[in-house]
């Protein structure tokens, strides 16, 4: 079932109490302690704009097979065995 509220209003939710927050049919989340996202299957974040990923801390990007970083046909692979650099150019600026 559906809960429409208008406002803004707070939610406190004991331990093992899942909510999903939607504004329309955007999915919205704030948190001021742990946010944990789980998928049972393939989890996709879009923007039609940009996007920013920001911590005060250390960030730790985990897969059990591989990471890929991609911009247009460029691409940095990492995997358990190997880290894979495929580019047109490949620059080293010291700075």
């Amino acid at each position: 079932n559906n809960i429409i509220l208008s406002g803004s209003p707070t939610f406190t939710v004991g331990s093992g109490g899942i909510i999903d927050f939607y504004s329309g049919d955007k999915f919205l989340a704030n948190t001021v302690g742990t946010m944990e996202f789980r998928s049972a299957q393939d989890l996709t974040i879009n923007s039609s704009s940009s996007g920013t990923i920001k911590t005060s801390q250390d960030l730790t990007i985990e897969s059990s097979q591989t990471i890929t970083l991609k911009v247009g046909s460029s691409t940095i692979t990492i995997s358990a065995g190997s880290i894979t650099i495929k580019s047109a150019a490949i620059n080293f600026t010291q700075g």
